[in-house]
């Protein structure tokens, strides 16, 4: 790091130094080539030598200024090989590397009015080098009007020599202090060897049997897990022996529970029953997911996967939650406490927002991209140990749990992304931007749930659009509950043209659908989920 950011520094400032002489000089020849020659002499005895410094200018008489260039102005290309440091013919450089086209100048701009990749250097891979840039100004009455580039040129295997001959050094400087060690282990170890060779042979047995069990080689059976403490010594290492053991009795005491709060719970005396507990619950699934798992190697899946459930399980645990479970590319989690809810939300809303991100970045490099689908719903459950007496695993089971998968699988049917019952809503205090979504019944339940999509936090939205969509389409709901078709369909079309809005295009089909086979008399405006 510190090798890369002198050289940054360095052809940072040489590329700044001569178009602040350019300047300067405002353009005389005879000032601007003592400069550089001046620059050729240091850089003989320069532990980074640059391999030139050219000022490449433009021939274009139009002005423009550096501090009002933007995405639409429009650059000239810079055709005039001015001046150069090389030695010998100018002939020999290549014709592309004396010329910067119009768009390559652009993103030389870009590249400068951006403050984290100012100082940073510019690779030319087909070449083997890099390069620092910087716009040649003169300064005027309107501005600083930009004529050319500065443009130092480093090679690749120059940047990396000192960096290998550090390297050797410390490998080196390691491999002393390696064979030190090794002597002063050896000629201690008469002293300490016989104990800790036995404690060895201990741990061993212990490591076998624990490794058979976790590779699924041998049963999971916690009574098989011993540790043999028949060390004779009274010294440091006959307390290490015991402490091992210690932690051996502990090993048996949570084998057979393999989940992260199953080990914070396994010592807790919940009892066989479980307990009741008030908790909000978060589902998270993959769309996409089993179609990129046909496209790619089993390894890479695997790879893909942990890494969503990395990011997911992060944000989780950063707003107070847990993770009950990995089921697949699903998660479900559960938060506790009394702002549960709205930690469950900005979980969510951050979790949307780490996936746009990775979307855009596979996309910049021709990746498939993937989306997610969350479900939100809190109440009580029954949380408790689960499973047989070699195998037990701490979950949540109850109505609140099922719901808050069936709502995050709700989210395939309305296009929507993050879907949550009514009991949440009312728990959130106008803390996100919410819109009533339908009126529903999951599989596996008669009762009517009334369901709201998290459009965004709150104090997150800078602009009126999510409070424009969600007013437009409530209204819109609310003529469609009462068949008024034609005028709810003025408004759900109104959502479709300004914010292509998904949920409403469901909308528009079903009134399309109850036109033909009006619903009967008795409909209120609920629609049957049929799938899980």
């Amino acid at each position: 790091m510190l090798l890369t950011q002198n050289v940054n520094t360095t052809g940072k400032n040489q590329a700044e130094q001569v178009a602040a002489i350019y300047d300067f000089s405002d353009g005389l020849h005879a000032k601007i080539s003592a400069f550089l020659e001046g620059i050729k002499k240091t850089n003989a005895s320069s532990p980074f030598p640059h391999r030139r410094v050219d000022i490449i200018t433009t021939d274009s008489t139009a002005p423009i200024f550096l501090d009002k260039i933007d995405s639409t102005t429009e650059l000239p290309d810079f055709n005039v090989f001015s001046y150069t440091t090389e030695s010998g013919s100018v002939r020999d450089i290549p014709a592309e590397e004396k010329r910067i086209t119009a768009k390559e100048a652009a993103f030389y701009i870009k590249h400068f009015q951006n403050a984290s990749t100012r100082n940073q250097p510019i690779y030319k891979p087909e070449k083997g080098t890099c390069i620092y840039i910087y716009p040649i100004t003169f300064s005027r009455k309107d501005g600083q009007r930009l004529v050319g580039f500065s443009v130092v040129t480093y090679m690749k295997e120059i940047l990396n020599r000192p960096y290998f001959q550090a390297k050797v050094f410390i490998f080196a400087l390691a491999a002393v202090f390696l064979y030190a060690v090794i002597i002063i282990t050896l000629f201690l170890a008469d002293f300490i060897a016989a104990p800790i060779i036995q404690l060895c042979v201990n741990i061993r047995k212990t490591t076998n049997i624990l490794s058979g069990i976790l590779s699924g080689n041998a049963k999971v059976e916690a009574n098989r897990l011993v540790f043999e403490d028949n060390l004779k010594t009274r010294d440091e290492i006959k307390t290490l022996s015991h402490e091992i053991k210690n932690i051996i009795t502990l090993v048996r005491r949570i084998l057979p529970y393999i989940s992260f709060h199953t080990l914070q719970n396994a010592e807790k005396d919940i009892g066989p029953k479980g307990i009741t507990r008030n908790l909000c619950f978060l589902f998270t699934d993959i769309r996409g997911f089993t179609k990129m798992c046909e496209k790619l190697p089993a390894r890479e899946v695997i790879m893909i996967l942990n890494r969503y459930l990395n990011i997911e399980t992060k944000i989780i645990f950063d707003h107070g939650g847990d993770v009950d479970k990995y089921v697949g590319d699903e998660i479900m989690a559960f938060f506790s406490g009394p702002n549960k809810e709205i930690n469950a939300c900005k979980a969510a809303m951050e979790i949307r927002e780490a996936l746009y991100r990775e979307q855009q970045a596979a996309m910049k490099v021709g990746k498939e991209t993937i989306s997610l689908g969350i479900g939100i719903n809190t109440g009580y459950v029954t949380f408790g140990p689960v499973g047989s007496e070699t195998r037990k695993d701490f979950t949540s089971i109850g109505d609140t749990v099922n719901l808050a998968a069936r709502l995050e699988s709700a989210n395939k049917e309305y296009g929507s992304k993050t879907i949550i019952s009514e009991a949440v809503y009312k728990s959130l205090n106008d803390s996100f931007i919410c819109r009533e979504l339908d009126y529903i019944t999951v599989k596996g339940r008669t009762e009517v749930v009334r369901i709201f999509e998290v459009l965004q936090d709150a104090q997150k939205t800078s602009s009126d659009k999510l409070y424009d969509l969600k007013e437009v389409f409530e209204t819109g709901l609310g003529y469609y509950r009462q068949r008024k078709w034609k005028t709810a369909e003025k408004y759900f079309l109104e959502c479709v043209e300004k914010y292509n809005d998904q949920p409403a295009k469901v909308f528009l089909d079903r009134i399309a659908h109850y036109r033909n086979s009006p619903p009967p008399a008795d409909w209120k405006g609920v629609f049957a989920m049929r799938m899980k």
